[in-house]
């Protein structure tokens, strides 16, 4: 399914080894809840801005808050153990 993508996803993997053995939590969390830094992380807009998305279907920001965080908390698990 991969090779059929025109840019290569971005390996969520490395994020802690890529910035020194820590985990760049809050660049994390902007880029899910406000898009920040999308261009160099993503190359096209095509990923959806989730804090946009999330506040569609949520009736207030806290709901919102602990949905970025959550994912958050996920990609941070998803981290190469060195």
């Amino acid at each position: 399914m991969i090779d059929i993508l025109r840019t290569a996803p971005t390996d969520l993997t490395t994020l802690s080894r890529n910035n020194g053995g820590v985990f760049p939590r809050e660049r994390v969390r902007d880029v899910i809840a406000n898009g920040a830094g999308r261009e160099s992380v993503h190359g096209t807009t095509d990923m959806p801005v989730w804090g946009t998305i999330f506040r569609a279907f949520e009736p207030n920001d806290v709901l919102v808050d602990v949905r970025i965080d959550n994912l958050v908390r996920y990609i941070e698990s998803l981290q190469a153990r060195t």
